[in-house]
């Protein structure tokens, strides 16, 4: 089961500001007027869509990267307990693409490479410094 850890209040306060984007964004593609007759409930839909996928992808991307910039500097290899520097996301490696119920977002992820196991892994959200 997910864990929000926002209270109802600030998730409530979060959904009336995505809501409060939609209609900046209606203004944006169809101006005070909204579309012409023309436009029918599908083709909205179409847009519509999209925007909850970059809203979904933006949102995403910015709690994993700073979610991974609390982590500690070092962290213990699974294997063999050995405490390794956690690296931040490689600029040179490209993002694990993940997929949500409401479309995919670009996963940047630290990685550790233990010198004694000599092996790569990637830290656990439950290993943050606080």
């Amino acid at each position: 089961m997910p864990s929000f850890q926002l209270t109802d209040e600030k998730r409530r306060e979060l959904v009336n500001l995505a809501k409060g984007w939609g209609i900046i964004a209606a203004d944006n593609a169809y101006g005070p007027q909204g579309p012409g007759l023309d436009v029918d409930l599908a083709g909205l839909e179409v847009i519509a869509v999209e925007l909850q996928q970059a809203l979904l992808s933006g949102f995403c991307e910015a709690t994993t990267q700073r979610q991974a910039g609390r982590l500690s500097e070092t962290l213990p290899c699974p294997d063999c307990g050995r405490e390794c520097p956690a690296k931040p996301p490689d600029e040179t490696k490209a993002p694990r693409s993940m997929t949500l119920r409401g479309g995919d977002f670009a996963l940047a992820e630290p990685c550790c490479y233990c010198r004694s196991c000599r092996r790569s892994f990637f830290p656990a959200a439950d290993r943050v410094a606080d």
